[in-house]
């Protein structure tokens, strides 16, 4: 699929799937608290505290693992292959395989997908708020019905929970072995 031939070292290492976590050997404490504290900002406030206060224990209880579940060489090599901007490592549909593609033709393939228009229909304009209003209006009518309670109609109208449309995160899904090239 790809153009850029790994070695067999490169390959070795990523047959421990996208799953494989390396072994943190720190933590930075402020960094974590900080980056969970931003990603809970939007959440109640009591799940805010309790999401932290479980964050916190964690932090407490961690210790520097003993063994690194990963050679300095293969680490290396992770590295050599995070490096590589031309490439884009993804799990197959089915099977579980690793399909290591051209960054080009992922992006070709995608934006081929979002133009066909017998799947996807370019919007003319952002419906959430609309979307938003007539939500809140519903709910806002059922809980002066006595039909839901308060929580329940904030948890209907707690739309702005979802990411933002310009949100460039990209999570990929977990995958086991063997490699496909």
């Amino acid at each position: 699929m790809s153009k850029v031939k790994l070695s067999e070292a490169h390959l070795k290492v990523l047959s421990k799937g996208l799953k494989f976590v390396p072994t943190q050997r720190n933590i930075n404490t402020i960094t974590t608290i900080t980056n969970c504290e931003t990603s809970l900002n939007s959440t109640p406030s009591l799940i805010k505290k309790a999401a932290i206060s479980e964050i916190t224990t964690f932090i407490n209880k961690w210790r520097k693992p003993k063994k690194n579940n990963m050679t300095k060489e293969e680490i290396r090599l992770l590295n050599e292959i995070k490096s590589m901007d031309q490439i884009i490592i993804i799990q197959a549909d089915k099977g579980g395989k690793i399909i290591i593609m051209d960054k080009s033709e992922y992006i070709n393939k995608i934006e081929e997908k979002l133009n066909d228009n017998n799947i996807y229909e370019k919007l003319t304009k952002d419906p959430t708020d609309e979307l938003k209003l007539k939500i809140n209006t519903i709910a806002t009518k059922l809980n002066q019905q006595n039909k839901i309670n308060m929580a329940q109609k904030l948890q209907l109208t707690g739309i702005d929970d979802l990411p933002t449309r310009h949100d460039s995160r990209t999570t990929f899904s977990v995958l086991s072995c063997p490699v496909l090239q």
